[in-house]
């Protein structure tokens, strides 16, 4: 893992960002040589979070249509 330091970091921040995204985490060296990590949040959505549509129908029509459903 390479380690920037922070006027090298004002430079090239979309990079270094982009680095942290692909590896994990990036560190950066101030002055008094201080270390500080750049991590991502895990901001992923689960597979089952999709956006409804809209059917324009009551959720009791909707209970009512799953119901007829079942019966078959």
């Amino acid at each position: 893992m390479e380690i920037y330091n922070i006027s090298t970091a004002k430079m090239k921040l979309s990079a270094i960002l982009s680095e942290a995204f692909i590896s994990g985490e990036v560190k950066l060296k101030d002055k008094k040589g201080n270390l500080f990590t750049i991590k991502p949040l895990n901001t992923q959505k689960s597979p089952l979070d999709i956006e409804g549509i809209g059917l324009n129908m009551t959720s009791e029509e909707v209970i009512e249509l799953i119901k007829e459903g079942r019966k078959y």
